[in-house]
């Protein structure tokens, strides 16, 4: 015999999730910072892939620990990422309230609900990390980036722009000739910034 599952279900399965994770804040904060650590590996990966360099073979261990704390924009999309989450649950949660005679009657709905909007969410962030790294890339491209000016073997006072960094190596872009250089940190005698120049007001 099945039973009709409670429209709210989902959401007080969401909120005692929350509470323990409220009760065991050592456990919430370690999930949370795997999670950005996750984000940011995910976008530098898709970044430094836009240029022909595989993240993992110039990164130790420590990079991908630290990965999320570099990049402060997937920070925002983790925390964007958990709301938009929260929200596909409430508006999950509200469509049953408002359309009884589409509630599920199988009382294990409410998990295969958060499952599915889980699903989206992870999608969704997926594609905005493709899009975000892919419009990074094309700003490097153009010259838009990160300038620096960089004194290495083979080159010297060389205006360049700064794909990323690990803890050993620095990825960076020739967007006249269009190449990418990958340098041990050991190698780099100097590495300046370029800020950019303001014009000057014309009187």
């Amino acid at each position: 015999m099945s039973s009709t599952s409670d429209p709210a279900e989902s959401s007080s399965r969401f909120a005692g999730l929350l509470s323990l994770l409220r009760e065991h804040s050592g456990l919430a904060l370690t999930i949370a910072y795997i999670l950005l650590s996750t984000v940011g590996v995910c976008f530098k990966f898709a970044l430094f892939s836009q240029f022909g360099i595989n993240l993992f073979d110039f990164s130790d261990v420590n990079d991908f620990l630290i990965a999320g704390l570099r990049h402060p924009e997937t920070f925002l999309f983790t925390i964007l990422s958990l709301v938009l989450l929260r929200f596909a649950i409430a508006l999950d949660v509200a469509t049953q309230r408002r359309f009884p005679r589409y509630q599920p009657k199988h009382s294990g709905h409410s998990w295969q609900s958060i499952t599915i909007n889980t699903a989206c969410v992870v999608l969704y962030f997926a594609v905005f990390v493709l899009v975000y790294s892919g419009y990074v890339a094309q700003q490097i491209r153009l010259g838009s980036g990160t300038k620096v000016v960089v004194d290495a073997p083979g080159l010297e006072n060389a205006s360049l722009q700064l794909v990323g960094t690990t803890s050993r190596f620095a990825v960076l872009y020739d967007a006249d000739a269009r190449v990418s250089h990958v340098f041990p940190v050991e190698q780099i005698s100097r590495l300046r910034y370029s800020l950019p120049t303001r014009e000057e007001p014309k009187k």
